[in-house]
Parts: structure tokens; C-alpha cells; sequence
């Protein structure tokens, strides 16, 4: 009989494909504020006047062309999934490879 051990987890992603957020500034309930920067000329100077962070618009485009990317991963991702999984049912002992598929998880 064989064993099997559950796969090792997934690395978290280390790298976002758009960049870091953008600057913004938080408000305190006692009115304070202060700033997130997003951008090395804010982290460097959080008063400086220009902030090099892209214009909402790009982001927008960026964010948009990101989940665009991401669908068409799950996607492929789903329809190899679905094709393994019709296979597995598909041989004749299937049944008994989703029962140890289940025992293990």
C-alpha cells in the first residue's frame, strides 16, 4: 500500500505585477493625518509636492489588464481541471481514485 503526504503549500506570491499602491493619506479620528507613500519620491520626501505614482487612470488599466489576466488563468486552470477530472471518472477504477483522493485530503 502506498502513502501519500499532502502537498507542501504554495510560496505566497512575492511579486505584484502592477506595483505597490499608491500614496494616500489616512485620517485619524482625532483629525491627524498621515501618509502611506507608494512611490520613492514620497517615501523619501512625504511633503514633496510631486508624487510619482501613476494617475488613477493607468492604475485603473493596470488593475483591469491584471484581473483580465487572472480570469484567463482560472480559466485555464478550470478547464484542466475539468479534463482531469473527466478522465479519473472515465477509468475504470475511478471510483476507488476518488475514494484514496478523499481518504488523503
Amino acid at each position: 500500500m502506498t502513502t501519500h503526504s499532502p502537498a507542501a503549500p504554495a510560496a505566497p506570491a512575492t511579486s505584484c505585477p502592477v506595483g505597490p499602491r499608491p500614496c494616500y493619506w489616512v485620517e485619524e479620528t482625532d483629525g491627524s493625518r498621515w501618509m502611506v507613500p507608494g512611490c520613492l519620491a514620497r517615501a523619501l520626501d512625504p511633503d514633496a509636492g510631486s508624487c510619482t505614482c501613476l494617475p488613477l487612470h493607468e492604475q485603473l488599466e493596470a488593475m483591469r489588464a491584471e484581473l483580465a489576466a487572472a480570469h484567463g488563468a482560472y480559466a485555464g486552470l478550470r478547464h484542466w481541471h475539468d479534463q482531469v477530472l473527466a478522465a479519473v471518472h472515465g477509468h475504470v477504477d475511478g471510483r476507488r481514485i476518488m475514494r484514496e483522493a478523499a481518504r488523503v485530503m
